[in-house]
């Protein structure tokens, strides 16, 4: 999708960029209220919101909605490199991922999307880029719906397909520091703890992928705060 996103971004002039994914739901006010932020904060490069986890599309289904706020936070500034050492993966914060509006201007300053990406880590290379040159406003809107079903690239993932995975994002932040566009300490070495706790992660996926759906889901809430969403089916 890394290619996409550039190709779409490089055949329009729009100021604002923002991505939705086949499969997902903006809710109607998204636009509106993204570019109003951007509008009203110019330093600010990029826009997240909280993250809709959506069981409810599915009538059948017996999972609950979850709204997981980024981070943890809400109505905040994160100024570099306070992003890329609060989120996943080298933070403990969830992850912004695609739920974000970024300025063209910054988006073409760092180059876009890494082509290398495909699917996993593809929003983190390009997240990470902006955290270490620009501030952003992490807002606690659940704009995007993200439909949870086992056709999705998440749910296709395998334990073993995630550390190979994470070892070429470690890769590439290597890379980036080697070339100085990762220039603080702080962030070094938490790309030096992240590698050396890969084989320990490594077992504790194969563990976690072996739990029952309902329990993956409960650590999952454990791990990132939420809050339950009411059910909503009139999205599509």
């Amino acid at each position: 999708m890394s290619a996409s996103r550039n190709f779409g971004v490089a055949h329009t002039t729009a100021q604002y960029i923002s991505f939705l994914d086949a499969d997902d739901v903006w809710e109607p006010e998204t636009l509106a209220e993204r570019v109003n932020i951007l509008e009203n904060m110019p330093d600010v490069a990029l826009v997240c919101g909280a993250l809709r986890y959506w069981h409810s599309w599915d009538a059948a289904s017996t999972m609950e909605d979850r709204i997981v706020l980024t981070g943890g936070l809400a109505e905040r500034r994160l100024d570099p490199p306070e992003a890329a050492l609060a989120l996943y993966p080298l933070g403990r914060g969830a992850t912004a991922g695609v739920d974000m509006m970024v300025r063209r201007s910054a988006y073409e300053a760092v180059g876009g999307f890494e082509e290398r990406f495909r699917g996993r880590y593809e929003d983190q290379a390009f997240l990470i880029k902006i955290f270490m040159r620009y501030s952003i406003y992490v807002s606690s809107r659940p704009w995007y719906r993200y439909r949870q079903h086992d056709a999705s690239c998440s749910g296709q993932l395998s334990p073993s397909d995630w550390s190979t995975r994470r070892r070429i994002f470690l890769d590439y932040l290597q890379e980036l520091e080697d070339s100085g566009r990762i220039d603080d300490r702080r962030v070094s070495a938490a790309v030096r703890r992240a590698r050396r706790a890969l084989p320990y992660q490594q077992l504790a996926s194969r563990l976690f992928y072996r739990l029952p759906p309902r329990v993956r889901w409960y650590v999952h809430g454990l791990r990132w705060p939420t809050s339950r969403a009411p059910a909503t089916h009139e999205a599509k």
